[in-house]
């Protein structure tokens, strides 16, 4: 899930339903893959997950972390949703690559 300052649904939960990202989290989205570099590493605070850029491919690759907690696990899911939407395949890097 993606959570963007100042960005409240009508019911005052700031984080979208992945599976329904508001238009403004796609553009979040959007801008952030733009901003950042070709092997840039983007991180989720919140679980400590790490994702590896790849313009070329459009893909975001999990690089691996000590130990996964549920919390980890979700942003993954979430990420792989949403991400998806704007034309980005979110990948695991322990899992074979077809």
């Amino acid at each position: 899930m993606v959570r963007r300052a100042g960005n409240r649904r009508a019911d005052k939960s700031t984080l979208d339903d992945p599976m329904d990202p508001s238009e403004e989290t796609l553009e979040w989205c959007r801008g952030l893959v733009n901003m950042l570099a070709d092997g840039a590493v983007w991180c989720i605070p919140r679980s400590g997950s790490m994702f590896r850029v790849n313009k070329q491919a459009k893909t975001l690759t999990l690089i691996p972390t000590k130990g996964t907690s549920d919390a980890a696990q979700g942003d993954f899911e979430a990420t792989k949703i949403v991400f998806a939407k704007i034309g980005w395949r979110v990948i695991d890097s322990s899992e074979r690559v077809s």
